[in-house]
């Protein structure tokens, strides 16, 4: 199963200029320092009585309008039985593909302290217009919406969700233009249905500082937000609502490049992946260095999540053939207390995953860790006892990556045709109930 992911996307957090030699021994976090006047402000420009407004720092070429009463533009998605009779199973209305039998949607949520919540990106057409949007996925319409379109030549326009946490969400919306160069505005806000969001501002503008990677993976809760940068070997950490973005971890101060980023606590943690190496977790408190945090021998440390009082991960043992090179002999899941030091991990092996290569972007929510056993199959497992849920997609179709939301009663999920991408481009979105499933069964020690 190769890697997945959201896709990259732009930034956020006003920096700090002028770079640090990423070489250099750990001396604290570096920053790029302030710009005593830049301007990260991004207007919105109202369009006459229309109820919609421009971004003004983005270039005509991407007509990107944000709506500035999203909830009355964009209403409520409409929730269905499944086509399929799956019992326990709804999937999102297609009343927004218009008719046309190519469109798709990318969904990525999160279920909050105040219910599910969708983001939404919507493409009808390969180079034609476009639709964003954050929603309340039980709630009375949409929280934040734009339309945007892929200019000519190789002006590329892009707006994705970079996170949602119990109390806010952050969007990102960021223009590629023909050459070396790139804008992007960051939309952060609190989540309480179909309100306003605060006014967009640039928040990492990485050319400025003379960084030439391109966020992609991205962590968020109530007041922090961390990415991992590409090509990868750099992560960043912003405290919201920013303006100062600081470097807390290269390719020089863990085993290899630093991923995946996870945050729990005040603490960011992230795995060490050098080619030839096992790959590592490691644990980044704040204004101190990464410090191992898992390590196996013989294994690869994968997939790693946590919550407030639980974290669970992936360990794969690899095989020496050179056939198989880049799978695995045995994956197997383990889970722990919320530890932030090495000492006081407490693993526990919770069995087998019956697969030859890590899961990519597991989920892990209300005590239940979620993983991709093949692109047909997801396991929901319970941490406390060991039980799962084995999910299967539709004959003729495939699990998109990522899972949608884990819920306390309920998971989300993309689906797509057999021929598609794994990435997250998907014909509709199903909410199944674990009540539904039936009995949970033990996983395989």
């Amino acid at each position: 199963m190769p890697d997945g992911g959201l896709d990259a996307t732009a930034l956020d957090a006003p920096l700090d200029r002028g770079r640090t030699d990423a070489a250099a021994d750990w001396q604290g976090p570096r920053t790029c320092s302030d710009a005593p006047n830049a301007d990260w402000s991004c207007p919105l420009v109202p369009e006459g009585d229309s109820g919609w407004s421009r971004l003004g720092c983005a270039p005509a070429e991407c007509s990107l309008r944000i709506a500035q009463r999203p909830a009355e533009e964009r209403p409520q998605f409409a929730w269905i039985p499944c086509a399929n009779g799956r019992p326990g199973c709804r999937e999102m209305s297609r009343a927004w593909a218009r008719g046309n039998d190519g469109a798709r949607v990318r969904g990525l949520g999160a279920h909050t302290a105040l219910g599910p919540y969708l983001w939404t990106d919507i493409q009808l057409s390969r180079l034609g217009p476009a639709e964003a949007v954050l929603l309340a996925a039980d709630g009375t319409g949409a929280t934040f919406a734009a339309t945007f379109q892929t200019g000519p030549g190789s002006v590329v326009c892009l707006a994705s969700i970079v996170g949602i946490s119990d109390t806010a969400a952050a969007v990102s919306v960021s223009v590629i233009l023909d050459g070396p160069g790139a804008a992007a505005s960051v939309f952060w806000g609190p989540l309480n249905g179909g309100s306003r969001w605060l006014r967009p501002t640039v928040v990492f503008d990485w050319f400025t500082c003379g960084l030439t990677s391109t966020p992609w993976r991205f962590a968020l809760d109530d007041d922090t937000l961390v990415t991992e940068l590409l090509p990868i070997g750099n992560v960043y950490r912003i405290d919201l609502p920013g303006p100062r973005a600081v470097r807390i971890a290269t390719r020089d101060d863990v085993n290899g490049a630093p991923g995946d980023p996870v945050l729990a606590g005040d603490a960011v943690f992230v795995h060490g992946d050098r080619f030839g190496s096992p790959v590592d977790e490691w644990v980044i408190a704040r204004g101190q260095p990464p410090r191992p945090f898992i390590r196996r021998m013989d294994r690869d440390v994968y997939g790693f999540r946590a919550d407030e009082s639980v974290m669970a991960w992936l360990e794969g043992v690899r095989t020496t053939t050179a056939r198989d090179a880049g799978f695995y002999a045995e994956i197997t899941l383990w889970s722990a207390p919320l530890a932030f030091d090495e000492a006081s991990v407490r693993a526990r092996r919770l069995g087998h995953v019956p697969t030859s290569d890590l899961s990519p972007e597991p989920t892990l929510a209300f005590g239940r860790y979620a993983y991709f056993e093949t692109w047909t199959r997801v396991r929901v497992v319970n941490l406390a006892d060991a039980t799962s849920w084995p999910i299967d997609c539709d004959p003729a179709y495939q699990w998109s990556i990522p899972i949608v939301w884990l819920g306390p009663e309920e998971i989300a999920l993309g689906i797509r045709g057999p021929d598609e991408t794994p990435g997250n481009a998907s014909i509709t979105i199903q909410r199944i109930r674990f009540d539904a499933l039936g009995p949970p069964e033990p996983l395989v020690p």
